[in-house]
């Protein structure tokens, strides 16, 4: 498929998820939205949040890693829990907060980690007075939907086509419901994706182009210039990984926070260069010395492996980077005739720690 042809493709794919996105997986090109409208007249919601003394977000994967990323680059202080692990540290957290909100993330509502956690924290909740319950599932009669129910908490419903993965803003807009400016600028950002959605300059159709054509090679290393940008590593890893690992296809993504790796990993890079591509994320405007590493560096690369650069121009734009990330990875994944939102080989894993069993 020539490029032209490709670019034709990602047009169409568009075309027809906007013809589909309120009843379809395709939901999450308007995730904003639909929360948004969730929330109408929800009064208490937004007190119980303005309240609280901390946010203690219990979630896993799809569920965390985007939040968590905008919660660090934006200095948010949200604590995050997402291992059983972490059920002491959440228990001497929980003890010393005065008014904590607890915000349990599930689309399930049976999810093993987040129900350990939850259940840990209930403990601790039941000697405390103003603990507040905030529940997010697609299932009103899950472990989790009842555990908030029972404590007396507010349950917002997750909808049943938006994919954890690409949920990030669909969970994080209560949050930063007592974040008013940056809600609105997450708002304005992702407005002006919208309003992009088929130009072909933009960054969602750039990545869905290259994603398609390096989909035969094996990584995918994600070179990031700024410690802000590498903090959404994690979600960007399991965006590619999750979304597009099936049927035999897809490509193993490998984050980098340069000029590190350039002492490192660039050596087996440039040595052993066959099925590998990168692509450079950073922000235009950063230090000078730092570009220059990374200019050299993609110079270097692009003379052994397919590169591709994504580049951003504000903090703000940070929530533009991610929704078009979104995008062209379902992009990407319907042209390679593969379904970009679901998991299947996951619920073996989960049949496997559960053993048949439903912890309530």
């Amino acid at each position: 498929m020539s490029s032209s042809g490709i670019m034709g493709e990602i047009e169409k794919v568009l075309e027809e998820a906007e013809g589909i996105k309120e009843s379809s997986e395709w939901i999450f090109l308007i995730q904003d939205k639909v929360i948004e409208s969730y929330l109408k007249g929800k009064k208490d919601l937004l007190r119980k949040l303005m309240m609280s003394d901390e946010i203690f977000w219990i979630g896993i994967g799809g569920s965390s890693s985007g939040p968590k990323a905008i919660s660090e680059i934006f200095g948010l202080g949200i604590k995050f829990f997402e291992s059983p692990e972490e059920k002491k540290e959440l228990c001497e957290l929980m003890k010393k907060s005065k008014r904590p909100t607890l915000y349990i993330v599930s689309k399930s509502g049976e999810t093993f980690e987040t129900l350990i956690l939850s259940k840990t924290a209930e403990k601790i909740a039941k000697r405390k007075k103003a603990v507040s319950f905030l529940g997010i599932t697609a299932n009103k009669d899950s472990p989790i939907s009842n555990l908030v129910i029972r404590n007396r908490g507010e349950l917002i419903d997750f909808p049943p086509n938006l994919s954890g993965r690409f949920s990030t803003f669909f969970i994080l807009y209560p949050v930063l419901m007592r974040y008013r400016n940056i809600l609105k600028i997450m708002k304005s950002n992702l407005d002006n994706v919208r309003r992009r959605i088929f130009d072909k300059e933009s960054l969602h159709f750039k990545l869905a182009r290259f994603i398609i054509e390096n989909q035969d090679k094996q990584e995918i290393f994600l070179c990031f210039y700024s410690k802000d940008l590498v903090k959404l590593s994690e979600n960007f890893c399991q965006l590619i990984a999750e979304s597009l690992g099936k049927d035999g296809k897809g490509l193993t993504p490998v984050a980098l926070l340069g000029p590190h790796f350039q002492h490192s990993v660039a050596q087996l890079i440039l040595a052993n260069p066959k099925g590998k591509c990168a692509v450079f994320i950073f922000r235009s405007g950063a230090e000078r010395d730092l570009m220059r590493e990374k200019e050299a560096t993609l110079r270097a690369f692009s003379e052994r492996i397919p590169v591709l650069e994504l580049e951003i121009r504000s903090k703000g734009e940070i929530f533009s980077l991610i929704f078009q990330f979104q995008i062209a990875i379902a992009v990407a994944g319907k042209i390679m005739g593969i379904n970009p939102f679901d998991q299947p080989e996951v619920k073996r894993i989960r049949d496997l720690i559960w053993g048949g069993r439903v912890l309530r």
